[in-house]
């Protein structure tokens, strides 16, 4: 830094903050102030044109403020989302047309065509629709992103034929209100989008006599969140004889609500992270988190060895940090405070204990 820059940035740091203390770091620089004096937006976008991030935090009950110099654009290969998108429908109606050729060969189906692409169509919208709530959220905002970036498996490594979808925000969140629904957009609409889907989903699954169908085998048994038990009761109300075999559209929905509820998990830089870190802040943030992944390890030993997994991808998530917004000093709204309360009511109808078990019906 030289010290031309430094004395223009305090200048400027001048016209809009009480400063009564400026540190160079390696980075950037480091202030204390008493007062601000313009809308936080005005002051973000003037030190972005600079070429500066502004982060506004407390310390010791001081005003702190971080400027960091913004990281130079990257390159990205112009059509690499379609090529994922591509390559993720073939994937996944791979995934339906495995999945298919049991309910053809059972007679439920004529052809596994027509499951495979009732799978890989409907379940690319929900993830698509799920990721696209975050990018008009992030324009809506002024937050800069890339993306939908989908990615595809082969249904010999990951039986879906697909991890879901991402974007990568290439800009830091302004403030917490802003972290909440950013956070909360992409649930929200999966989650809507889901609810159609299965319902049309359950009509045109089947109710089997079990021990006709599996007698002798292993079977793989999907949990059922508590909005898909409720939706089952009130659509076809199966009589405890029975079982009910899902069409390949009602399994996507199955997917979405799961999904959905993965992405609401309260750690790092997940959906249910950034709601959660806007609304308790930064150090109880990083309490609650603990608490989390213990939950997590916890559900592995007791209920499904996958939320294992989970646990230590949740301790990476958490050591990896979860940067917050922009401006942390003023509070979260009162609609916002109920979009998160509409989150966690999502959570608690979509979450499983048991996504997954085998069972040897004999």
């Amino acid at each position: 830094m030289n010290s031309i820059e430094g004395e223009d940035i305090y200048s400027h740091l001048l016209n809009f903050f009480d400063v009564y203390d400026l540190q160079v770091t390696p980075q950037g620089y480091t202030f204390f102030f008493h007062n601000m004096y313009a809308p936080f937006e005005e002051i973000r976008e003037s030190f972005e044109k600079k070429g500066y991030f502004i982060f506004l935090r407390k310390k010791e009950d001081k005003k702190m403020g971080l400027l960091l110099k913004t990281p130079p654009p990257t390159k990205e290969i112009t059509h690499l989302p379609l090529i994922l998108l591509a390559l993720t429908f073939l994937t996944t109606t791979w995934a339906g047309w495995i999945r298919s050729q049991e309910l053809v060969k059972l007679g439920y189906l004529s052809t596994p065509i027509v499951g495979a692409l009732s799978f890989s169509l409907s379940l690319l919208f929900i993830l698509g629709s799920h990721e696209l709530g975050h990018k008009i959220t992030s324009i809506k905002h002024k937050i800069r992103s890339s993306g939908p970036f989908f990615i595809p498996l082969p249904p010999f490594i990951f039986p879906l034929g697909t991890m879901g979808a991402v974007i990568k925000m290439k800009s830091p969140v302004p403030d917490r209100n802003a972290s909440v629904r950013l956070g909360a957009s992409g649930p929200i609409t999966g989650f809507i989008l889901s609810i159609p889907i299965l319902i049309v989903g359950l009509k045109l699954s089947y109710v089997v006599e079990p021990l006709k169908i599996v007698k002798g085998k292993e079977v793989i048994v999907f949990g059922e969140p508590l909005l898909f038990i409720i939706l089952k009761k009130l659509l076809l109300n199966i009589s405890p004889d029975k079982a009910l075999l899902l069409h390949p559209l009602a399994f996507s929905g199955w997917v979405g609500l799961f999904v959905t509820a993965l992405n609401l998990i309260p750690l790092g830089q997940l959906d249910g992270g950034h709601i959660l870190r806007a609304i308790v802040g930064p150090e109880n943030f990083r309490r609650i988190s603990g608490v989390i992944i213990g939950l997590l390890f916890l559900c592995g030993i007791l209920l499904w060895e996958g939320w294992l997994i989970w646990a230590f991808l949740g301790l990476f998530f958490t050591l990896g940090g979860n940067p917050g917004a922009l401006n942390e000093l003023e509070g979260v709204g009162k609609r916002e405070k109920w979009v998160a309360i509409f989150t966690c009511l999502i959570f608690i109808l979509t979450f499983i204990p048991t996504p997954v078990k085998i069972i040897q019906i004999k």
